[in-house]
């Protein structure tokens, strides 16, 4: 199933012709900065509340984020005790809404639209490793644009082998600032995920998480345009069916991204990304701790837009997608604290 096919890309095309038309005719006042938004949307790190990382910075009024991103899964590995497929496509659409109210409160809420099936990238990822030498993991081996999630162990098992999309499992943050000035912040959020996917076609855990999560924000990082931020946190993980008898109730997380301003409106963005296995099992996919590496490019028109793309790579090979190409609109109120 192409979930971007002939007859969206057209309009999508013209949507974002649209929007950069518009931002370019918007004042050239750059944004402040912001951590990439990156989420880890292997099959089962998807259905967890492992929260995006975000600036640590406060700011009264409304903010909203639009995210869409598009990850290509290939795993095939087994154990003597576990073994494990995922072969298919994640297409997540994001919606976030966040109100703030006296610079040092806000509510946020994130609305997922999520889609497992085939995909469309089977064919170009072959390519590119057949063209670099590169080695597939065996991706080569089974047929192109199939939709395969399974995994086993002695006592349970997990197939999907349909295709399908619905609204993924909300969630809703409470925000608090520690402490703020012009050049670094800090703050802590406790958050919930709630269980409104649907665990029949894999856009949903089934049951409800919650998380805290400690962030940190700075600005001229070694006296350079570089902006950086930090987060850490814990979720405790609700019993889910999809997750089995070995998951983990308790999951840290961790990262880091940086924003080196390389003109007035462009920025260079990297950052890495970890969590805890969800699954006690020697499988890396199932149970070894993830790293995500992602790169991105931002444009800021002005101190409220920002647009940006990115792509990222499982840089611990299995434990997230093969690759994951990602854009995000965000928009912000003009605040004494931006740039």
């Amino acid at each position: 199933m192409n979930f971007l096919g002939n007859k969206r890309r057209p309009a999508l095309v013209f949507f974002a012709g649209f929007l950069l038309c518009f931002a370019l005719a918007l004042p050239q006042v750059p944004a402040a900065s912001e951590p990439m938004w990156v989420e880890n949307l292997s099959p089962l790190a998807g259905l967890v509340g492992l929260p995006p990382q975000r600036a640590a910075q406060q700011a009264s009024g409304w903010h909203i984020d639009t995210h869409l991103a598009v990850a290509s899964h290939f795993v095939a590995a087994e154990d003597d005790s576990d073994s494990v497929i995922f072969d298919g496509e994640t297409v997540r659409y994001s919606l976030a809404l966040e109100y703030g109210w006296q610079q040092d409160w806000s509510l946020r809420l994130t609305v997922p639209w999520v889609s497992h099936g085939a995909g469309f990238l089977d064919s170009s990822i072959n390519s590119w490793h057949n063209t670099f030498g590169l080695s597939d993991g065996g991706r080569a081996a089974f047929p192109q644009d199939q939709f395969r999630y399974q995994y086993s162990n002695a006592s349970y098992e997990v197939s999907q082998f349909d295709e399908g999309d619905s609204m993924g499992d909300i969630r809703l943050e409470l925000n608090r600032s520690l402490f703020q000035d012009a050049d670094r912040a800090a703050a802590l959020t406790l958050g919930y995920k709630a269980a409104t996917g649907d665990t029949q076609h894999f856009t949903g855990s089934g049951a409800e998480d919650v998380f805290a999560t400690l962030r940190y924000s700075a600005k001229e990082l070694w006296q350079l345009p570089v902006s950086w931020h930090a987060q850490a946190g814990y979720t405790w993980v609700g019993t889910s069916k999809l997750l089995g008898p070995n998951q983990r109730h308790g999951l840290w997380f961790a990262g880091l991204g940086v924003d080196w301003r390389i003109a007035q409106r462009w920025s260079l963005l990297a950052q890495f990304d970890s969590h805890s296995g969800l699954l006690n099992s020697p499988v890396a996919a199932l149970g070894k701790t993830s790293g995500l590496l992602s790169f991105g490019l931002r444009f800021s028109p002005n101190r409220s837009w920002m647009l940006e793309v990115g792509v990222i790579e499982d840089i611990i090979v299995e434990t997230a997608p093969d690759v994951t190409f990602q854009a995000s609109l965000r928009w912000r109120p003009k605040s004494p604290t931006s740039n």
